[in-house]
């Protein structure tokens, strides 16, 4: 018997499985990443190291800053000012040679002693004269000038500009200072520019 049933069954089409698309991975931004990273790393740590003075120096200049209530000018102690170690290594050679009248008679009334500022005169703005036995310039730019090797002695510092900036490039040791008596933590100084400024002895 003839199987007609086969005749009016629909012809079943093939049907083509397609293989599910692989998802890929983005390797590039990976390897830019990690070949990045280490180099912004340095580049701040080098950065850092790079404006660590500058951020020191401007820390240090940004000392809290008072208005004194009394400008008067300070009284001159010119005894004290006679009896320094220094003033004597210096003139005991010479004491009875008309060397030492010059320097006697160029004092400034209105000006004390460098020997005689202390952290007693902190905050005040007084005048300073005297002569100085070095100056160097210290590896964060700032110049300083030296009066006497004892520690806890006054010094004059300027920055940026050198001292002969303020002497017209005088060869004269002695020098004449005004400005406001600040502190390096251990010291009493001036800070040459907007709050002190210094000239040669006349």
């Amino acid at each position: 018997m003839i199987d007609y049933g086969s005749l009016f069954e629909p012809e079943k089409q093939e049907q083509t499985v397609l293989p599910k698309p692989r998802r890929r991975i983005k390797v590039l931004p990976i390897i830019l990443g990690i070949i990045l990273l280490p180099i912004l790393v340095l580049a701040g740590w080098f950065g850092f190291l790079y404006f660590r003075p500058q951020l020191e120096r401007l820390s240090f200049f940004a000392l809290p800053q008072q208005t004194p209530t009394e400008a008067a000018p300070l009284e001159t102690e010119p005894a004290l000012a006679q009896t320094t170690p220094t003033s004597i290594a210096t003139l005991e050679p010479t004491a009875s040679s008309p060397a030492a009248t010059p320097t006697e008679s160029a004092a400034i009334p209105d000006c004390l002693e460098w020997s005689s500022v202390t952290l007693d005169h902190l905050d005040q703005q007084i005048c300073v004269q005297g002569e100085y036995i070095q100056q160097f310039k210290r590896g964060d730019g700032t110049f300083v000038m030296v009066f006497s090797d004892d520690p806890g002695t006054f010094q004059i510092w300027s920055y940026p500009k050198p001292f002969d900036w303020y002497t017209q490039e005088s060869d004269a040791p002695c020098v004449v200072a005004h400005g406001w008596v600040q502190t390096s933590g251990v010291r009493p100084i001036i800070i040459l520019g907007s709050r002190g400024t210094m000239e040669a002895c006349p």
